[in-house]
This record gives structure tokens, C-alpha cells and sequence, in this order.
């Protein structure tokens, strides 16, 4: 074995010495309060950790069944740095109701950044979520991404999902010094539309379906999202969306079934309070009165379309909308 090999085995071995509590306090000092390991051994220069838990935000959490980090020097305060090496478990979000899980595994760069706790690759297996009652079955989605964390910094670089339901890019990045996320706004009573710590995000559907999209979104906030009635959870969404902290939100998305076909652009400023959004859409009413099994007397012509313009605005949690539905005609084929 040669000279750094030994070192760096016997800082792990040193890690060890120090006992289970002394590196729980180390991994809460790094994550927060609540994470946790159940068990520690060394290999080497190697630390595996067993039954760890970390949670992320309120909603979520990362249990993962093994993860193994390299020693890689002695820290300021006696404690031995490490760069994550592998791990593999469970990433989940949610509130019981709405919720989303994947498997996740990540393997570690050949030579990786010396600043990055954690720099690799990251696969995301057999992701699912909560369904609402109407929407399409889903088969799980499998994806990729590359992952670095460093103890200031967060990032993840060409993401990418696919699924029978849902095809897609995604990105993001963070900072872990932001300030902490009130419990109410300045005009009280609401939480921060994003937290702090997320400075970029970006999210390009290439194929999707309303409610599935939708559920997943649901099951990641803890919330359910809702939409309006007319639009059909099995309708085709593709689009962009993005967000940046100095600038807010950002949307394109473009919604097509048999039904309807629309066209949503808007933009929210970072306090949520400055919505501006346009909705153009051409609407068939049959297809949607048809629907609602009422009787046949009441349902329009099939030909007849309505367009609609609408104007929204104000605060995203509560917005403003105006605007005109238009139609040429509408006609009703009551028989004898």
C-alpha cells in the first residue's frame, strides 16, 4: 500500500473512531437537523454509510440504502473531508395524497471538482406518482442527469426524462446560503412562491399529457394543482418553462386534443404579484357539453367552434382574468 493510501485509510479509520453520533452531528451539520445514518464502516479510504436519510425542503426526502464516500484530506475542524463515491436508494416527495418517488443511484466522475461534496452522474429508474381520477395510466419514467454539490452551491446539468406519457429536459441550480424562506409574505397569510434557494430552473416538455404532467407536479409540491374543467386530462402538452430568481417565471405551453387547442405565454415577476399572461384558444363545445351527459337537445353541432382571448394578470395566487369568447355561430340539431 503506498504512503496515501495509508493516509487516507487511516482518516477513515479515525472517522470511524469518533462513533455513530459524533457523524450524525457532522451529517446534520452539513444537510440539517433531520437527516440521519444508521450505520458506519470503512474499506480503506472508503466510508460507507447505511440507512442515511436526508430531507429536502418540507415535502421531500432521500433515503438511500448505502452510500460510500472517499476520504479525501483532514478538515479544520478534525473531522476528515469527503466527495461522495456511490449511493443508491429512494428519492420521494409529497403529503401522503399527492406524492412522487424514483430510484436513484449516482456514481461519481472519474476526477471530479476538489471543491464538489458530490460531482457525477445521476439515474433515475422507475419514477411514479399519485393519479388523480380521469387521468391516463402512466408506466413509470427513466432519465439521467448530471449532479454537483458543493458547500455553498447546487446544480444539475442535462436532465432528462422519458416515459409512454412524458418526454423531457430539465436543469437547475441553487444556493445553499439563501435566506430562509418566510412563513408569510408582506401582505401575510402566504408562503414564498419559490425558495430562496433555488436560483435557475428549466423544464422543456417535449411530450407530455395534462394529468400526468400535472399529478407529477402535484406529487413533487404536495399539493394538488388544479385546472379548469373544460381542458381534458388526456390532452397533449408540450412547452417551456423556466425560472430565474432576479427575473421570475417564464411560460410557453401548447395544449391539443380533439376539444380544444391552446396556447399559453405569461410571465410572473420573482414576488408572484406581477402576472401577466395571454390564453388563445379555439374550442370545440360539443366535444366538452357532450361530456357532461346532458341530454342531447343541449349539445351544439359538432362543426361549431368558439375562440377565446383571454387576458390574466395580478398575483399568481390569485389572478385576474379578461377577455372575450367568440363564436360565429352556435347550433343545436333538436330532430322531430
Amino acid at each position: 500500500m503506498n504512503p496515501v493510501a495509508r493516509l487516507f485509510g487511516s482518516l477513515a479509520n479515525a472517522l470511524l473512531d469518533l462513533g455513530l453520533p459524533t457523524i450524525r452531528e457532522w451529517l446534520r451539520d452539513r444537510v440539517g437537523p433531520a437527516a440521519d445514518v444508521a450505520h458506519v464502516s470503512t474499506e480503506g479510504a472508503l466510508v460507507h454509510l447505511d440507512g442515511v436519510k436526508i430531507p429536502i425542503g418540507t415535502k421531500g426526502l432521500l433515503a438511500l440504502d448505502r452510500a460510500t464516500a472517499a476520504i479525501t484530506a483532514l478538515g479544520r475542524a478534525g473531522l476528515p473531508e469527503v466527495q461522495l463515491y456511490a449511493f443508491a436508494g429512494v428519492l420521494a416527495f409529497g403529503d401522503g395524497e399527492h406524492w412522487f418517488r424514483a430510484d436513484v443511484s449516482f456514481a461519481s466522475s472519474p476526477d471530479p471538482d476538489e471543491s464538489a461534496w458530490i460531482a457525477g452522474d445521476l439515474e433515475i429508474r422507475n419514477a411514479s406518482w399519485s393519479a388523480r381520477t380521469g387521468s391516463p395510466k402512466t408506466n413509470p419514467m427513466n432519465g439521467h442527469a448530471r449532479l454537483f454539490v458543493s458547500s455553498s452551491a447546487w446544480r444539475i446539468e442535462g436532465g432528462r426524462l422519458d416515459g409512454e406519457i412524458f418526454r423531457g429536459r430539465f436543469a437547475g441550480a441553487g444556493a445553499f446560503d439563501g435566506a430562509e424562506p418566510s412563513e408569510t409574505d408582506d401582505e401575510g397569510g402566504e408562503l414564498p412562491l419559490v425558495p430562496p434557494a433555488l436560483t435557475t430552473a428549466a423544464l422543456s416538455l417535449e411530450h407530455a399529457r395534462v394529468g400526468p404532467f400535472l399529478d407529477a407536479v402535484s406529487g413533487l409540491s404536495g399539493r394538488a394543482i388544479a385546472i379548469p374543467p373544460f381542458v381534458p386530462l388526456d390532452a397533449e402538452l408540450e412547452g417551456e418553462l423556466s425560472w430565474a430568481l432576479a427575473d421570475g417565471a417564464r411560460v410557453e405551453l401548447r395544449v391539443a386534443a380533439e376539444s380544444i387547442r391552446a396556447t399559453l405565454r405569461g410571465r410572473v415577476g420573482p414576488t408572484g404579484r406581477d402576472l401577466v399572461g395571454r390564453i388563445d384558444a379555439h374550442v370545440r363545445p360539443a366535444l366538452l357539453v357532450r361530456g357532461a351527459l346532458v341530454p342531447r337537445e343541449v349539445v351544439p353541432r359538432e362543426e361549431d367552434v368558439l375562440a377565446a382571448a383571454l387576458d390574466v394578470g395580478g398575483h399568481v395566487r390569485r389572478p385576474e382574468v379578461k377577455g372575450t369568447i367568440q363564436g360565429a355561430e352556435i347550433g343545436f340539431r333538436l330532430g322531430r
